[in-house]
């Protein structure tokens, strides 16, 4: 006798831009959804990552696109994706970022759904006086409140990114910690002998990124040790002031651009040390948590990092070094430590791995996120002003 096949829940993925080549994270939590059947929504589709199988509905591009975003933005009127999301009639909508979440309000409203919100960093790090100098961010200001009262809950990528959350007013009982996690079956540690002394960074090009700080702990480790090559990885609006710094301190660098997940990857097998020196950029935007440690984790290598925002909830029990925020001298000693010696790598990498399985795997975090959508989704439709439940505990 046949089993009768149980039609998934289907839950909404609101992303205003479907999705940059940057943001692996996202696609990588939507592939891995066992129990909810996910589909994309958002303004429009954009040069980036392949999404090969999910269903994707968004206002199109072209002038005619251009019209539909600008309703949606700042009046909220959607059609489409109103008629597409009754179709589909999902049991909950998850955004990504606080704008985004914004965004999507009165699609949420209008379909009755509760609307959850990953919140990722500069959503929350970003001070009201920068957001205050562009339109979108004075719009999303005035949603703010609306946004904190009528979401059913706040998922923060770190510790840090819930007390920032905290301080802009996000009701308590409705934030909870929960990292997305990377593929640690796909993503295993490269043999040892095949990494060569090479210091890689990757990120975009931006000043939160922190490369000049990097560029001058390569300039002071090469003054004083054997050559390194420093790669760098991303591309942005600061690409041709670092190329410039680069050149002007003399370090061995390589400015590759932005590339592909399994490029990224393939030279993490190849580097003895990963770094990310994050600062506070000067709109107050901060780092969430660094997915890319969490890869690195995963892959072996090790990390050096500033112990900036939320990087210090990702760096733990032995899995990498954090130098002090903005102080490249100290920066070059823990990169000197590390590349240095062999045996503190091969602890640091070890302690990186284990981890990345238990504190970060995808399937593991993923299937928490699950749990948290069963509790939500099970509260059913939702009024215009949705219901506030507590989560305390909830992690």
């Amino acid at each position: 006798m046949e089993t009768a096949h149980i039609p998934r829940p289907r839950v909404v993925v609101y992303r205003r831009e479907i999705l940059a080549l940057s943001e692996t994270f996202i696609l990588a939590q939507v592939r891995a959804l066992r129990r909810y059947q996910p589909h994309l929504f958002g303004l429009r589709r954009v040069t980036g990552l392949a999404l090969d199988g999910l269903p994707v509905h968004t206002l199109g591009n072209g002038k005619l696109g251009r019209v539909r975003e600008l309703m949606f933005r700042y009046a909220g009127r959607g059609p489409s994706l109103l008629r597409a999301g009754r179709k589909l009639d999902p049991c909950l909508i998850h955004s990504h970022f606080a704008l985004d979440g914004s965004e999507c309000l009165p699609l949420a409203e209008s379909l009755q759904v509760p609307l959850l919100v990953t919140l990722h960093g500069w959503d929350v790090t970003t001070t009201d006086e920068a957001l205050r100098n562009t339109w979108s961010g004075r719009r999303f200001l005035s949603l703010r409140p609306r946004l904190q009262k009528t979401a059913s809950m706040f998922l923060c990528v770190s510790n840090f990114i819930r007390q920032q959350a905290l301080k802009q007013g996000y009701p308590e009982q409705k934030l909870v910690v929960h990292h997305i996690g990377v593929d640690t079956t796909k993503l295993a540690p490269a043999p040892v002998q095949m990494r060569e002394p090479i210091v890689l960074f990757v990120a975009r090009l931006v000043e939160k990124k922190g490369l000049t700080y990097l560029l001058r702990a390569m300039a002071a480790r090469g003054r004083a040790g054997a050559a390194v090559t420093l790669v760098v990885i991303g591309d942005g609006p600061l690409r041709a002031q670092h190329e410039k710094e680069a050149a002007q301190l003399g370090v061995r660098c390589s400015f590759l651009g932005a590339q592909p997940n399994q490029l990224v990857h393939d030279w993490m097998r190849r580097a003895q040390v990963l770094a990310l020196p994050s600062v506070r950029a000067k709109s107050g935007d901060r780092e969430g948590l660094g997915m890319v440690l969490c890869e690195a984790f995963a892959l072996g290598l090790p990390t050096v990092a500033f112990d900036s925002g939320g990087i210090g909830d990702a760096i733990r029990e032995g899995s990498g070094l954090l130098a002090h925020e903005g102080d490249s001298d100290d920066l070059a000693r823990q990169l000197t430590m590390l590349l240095e010696s062999e045996g503190l790598r091969g602890e640091v990498a070890a302690n990186a791995r284990r981890n990345a399985v238990q504190n970060f795997d995808l399937a593991k975090q993923t299937e928490k996120l699950e749990q948290l959508y069963d509790r939500v989704a099970e509260r059913g439709k939702l009024p215009s002003t949705a219901r506030e439940f507590s989560l305390a505990g909830a992690r």
